[in-house]
Order: C-alpha cells, then structure tokens, then sequence
C-alpha cells in the first residue's frame, strides 16, 4: 500500500512539474512576442516622424504637414531676440513637434481640458504650427526662475511678447486689454492671480499679458525677471 502511495505521489508530482514547466514557457513566449510587439511600435512611431535641424531647435513633423524653412527661420529669429533679452542660454536644442491636428483631452480629476499645445521641461514644445511663439516663450522663462510661477504670470509674459496662437505686436496686445476695460471684462488681479483658470481664456490671457507688458515697459526687464 504504501509503495502504490509513493508511486503515486511521484507520479502527480511528475504532472505538476511538467505543467509548471509549460506555463513558464508560455509566459517567456507571450513576453518576448509583447516585447517584440512594443519594440516595432516604438520603431513604427519614430519612423513617422521627419526632423530638421536649425541652431537652437529640432524640428518633428509628419509627411505633408511639414514646417517651411521660413518657420525655421522665426523659430530661431523670434528665440534668440527673446534669450537675449531674458538672458537666457540653453546647452541643447529645443524639440519642436509640429502635430498634424489639435488632440484634445479632458481631465475629470482636474475639472479642464488639455491639448497637444504646450512647452514642457523648458526643452520640448508641441503644436499645431509651425511657428508658435507663445510656446517658445515658455521654454525661456522656465530658465528664469526656478520656483512654480502662477500662470497669471508664465501665462501673461508669454502672451505679451508671443501673443497667443499668432505672434502679435506689443500694441495689439495692450488694445485687446484696453479693450477689455471698455467691455468691462477685466478681473481683479488679485483674483486671477489666485484662480487664473476659473476664468475664461480670452480675458485671463489677454488681461494678463497687458498687464505684464506694462511692468516690464515700466519698470525695466531686468526688475522683471527679479519678481519672476
């Protein structure tokens, strides 16, 4: 009787081993093939991109949704009048991806919606243009301080010397908020300092960016990049 237990045991024991042994090459099969899978969407991603290079950026874009070279050109005009200006110097390029459309996205947690238009790390832009001055302001101001700036500020510095989704002029920007006040638009400061995002974006942006032209032609740029 026991000699039959033994057998027994040692054959269940033989089963089990045998299926382990499977499973175990089952796993390395689906995860060499998940990994290879990943490894060819990674390629496949990259390869859709075409880039250029200009001094101070890399340009990413998609086939028939290129960036002309007089985009380049403003690109690297409209940042090294700004990093002078800021003084501010970069030790490598910036990576401009130019996406083929707006992608926008709502976050539940954060009650907003986001898109693919925006600087990030002060090194990488994302737009739907190929020149988008108001992203690139943003990559020079994240080197001019290294505290969280309120957006009324990052926000309203961008928009003075890089408009909005077009470059436009310092004078143009100070009509959009003198005509705000005429409206009788404008927010506390106070108020949009605190909460810029409860409010609309054509009043937050344009208010601020007046409002922050006017200190730097008042007080000077380099007493604005000490409260910066």
């Amino acid at each position: 009787m026991k000699i039959r237990y033994v057998f027994f045991a040692a054959i269940v024991t033989l089963i089990l081993l045998s299926f382990l042994s499977k499973m175990n090459d089952e796993i390395k099969s689906d995860y060499n093939e998940n990994k290879l899978s990943q490894h060819s969407l990674s390629e496949t991603i990259e390869d859709t991109w075409i880039t250029s290079e200009t001094q101070h950026f890399i340009f990413y874009y998609k086939k028939d949704f290129e960036i002309t070279d007089t985009e380049m050109e403003l690109c690297e005009e409209f940042f090294q009048k700004m990093s002078r200006l800021f003084k501010v110097t970069l030790d490598k390029k910036i990576e401009y991806y130019k996406h083929p459309e707006r992608n926008q996205q709502y976050i539940q947690s954060e009650g907003r919606v986001i898109d693919n238009i925006y600087a990030k790390n002060g090194i990488e832009i994302h737009s739907i243009y190929g020149y988008h001055p108001h992203e690139i302001m943003h990559v020079i101001t994240y080197w001019i301080s290294e505290r969280h700036i309120p957006q009324f500020f990052s926000e309203g510095i961008a928009v003075a010397y890089g408009g909005t989704e077009s470059y436009m002029s310092e004078d143009r920007v100070h009509l959009y908020g003198k005509e705000l006040i005429e409206q009788c638009r404008t927010i506390p400061t106070k108020e949009l300092i605190s909460h810029f995002r409860n409010y609309s974006v054509i009043v937050s942006y344009l208010q601020s960016g007046s409002f922050n032209l006017y200190l730097v032609q008042k007080y000077g740029i380099e007493k604005y990049i000490d409260l910066y």
